[in-house]
């Protein structure tokens, strides 16, 4: 039976998404969006900083490592959203992980199609390596696209012979842009968050036509994962996206990738978000910390 703070979390969203006018340019669908998680209470004890010589977004606190990081890559289509729409999330992974969190400010489709935002992210992990000095440790963590691109800058890193992160904490994942999941139909009812319409706009944003949507670099459900680090997937049993967590993590255990999958009953599309209201949202984040924490300590 849901809870009250779930019933209400999925009414606020449902209602937000209904005042969306249904030819809305780019620029309006992001700031409609970008509104829902900008109101999000950010934690307190942590600070902003942008970054410097990549775009993007530090979250510190008092008393930071300097040699260990998490790279945070967001979600939101690879059309929608910024760090500073996480900052309640990368605030709330800094403070329990005890680590500082960069959050890639990588470029967006329509504007910049793929490859461009993948490129971001890798530019920006090696300028981290370098950055953090002597023995630089590295987790990687984002979500829904964020969390296809976090499997698919391992894959890069594995092919150029770059250090691989320690591991990646991946949120509602999407990993297979041909939308071959049943979970895409099954669970449409279910997600305030995702639809269908909604994600082939974002995959014509994202491809232009131009590429396979089978591309392993793409749809990293397609690529090579062996040599993967350790994976946790954090899935909601009421998203669209059910499926793309669940394969990824039978075809990564199946090359030999150490790999937690943890399907959260009743949860919809990136809950951690709401952790500040959302009980399941907070012990969420707990159990992805302890992760980052032994991947620092390994």
């Amino acid at each position: 039976m849901a809870s009250t703070q779930l019933e209400n979390i999925l009414a606020l969203i449902r209602n937000h998404n209904a005042r969306l006018g249904k030819d809305s340019s780019v620029s309006a669908m992001r700031q409609h969006f970008d509104a829902l998680y900008d109101a999000l209470k950010v934690p307190d004890g942590a600070r902003f900083v942008e970054g410097d010589e990549v775009p993007g977004l530090w979250t510190t606190f008092l008393g930071a490592r300097r040699n260990q990081a998490v790279l945070y890559l967001h979600g939101g289509g690879y059309v929608m959203h910024s760090p500073t729409q996480y900052r309640t999330l990368t605030a709330a992974l800094a403070l329990e992980t005890q680590r500082e969190v960069f959050a890639v400010d990588y470029r967006r489709a329509p504007e910049h199609p793929f490859p461009h935002g993948l490129h971001d992210a890798l530019n920006a992990y090696k300028w981290l390596l370098t950055r953090l000095g002597e023995d630089p440790s590295i987790v990687l963590a984002g979500d829904s696209a964020g969390g296809g691109m976090a499997v698919a800058l391992m894959m890069m890193c594995v092919h150029h012979g770059l250090p691989l992160p320690r591991g990646a904490f991946l949120i509602s994942p999407w990993v297979d842009l041909s939308l071959g999941g049943d979970s895409i139909s099954t669970r449409a009812a279910f997600d305030p968050v995702v639809n269908q319409a909604g994600l082939h706009y974002f995959i014509n944003a994202y491809l232009q036509e131009h590429q396979d949507p089978r591309h392993p670099l793409v749809s990293p459900l397609f690529g090579d994962l062996s040599g993967l680090p350790p994976l946790l997937i954090h899935v909601g049993g009421d998203e669209v996206l059910l499926d793309d967590a669940t394969r990824l993590a039978a075809r990564a255990a199946g090359a030999g990738v150490e790999t937690t999958l943890k399907v959260w009953p009743s949860m919809f599309h990136e809950w951690h978000m709401w952790h500040t209201k959302l009980p399941e949202a907070a012990d969420a984040i707990r159990q992805a910390a302890v992760f980052i924490r032994e991947r620092f300590s390994s």
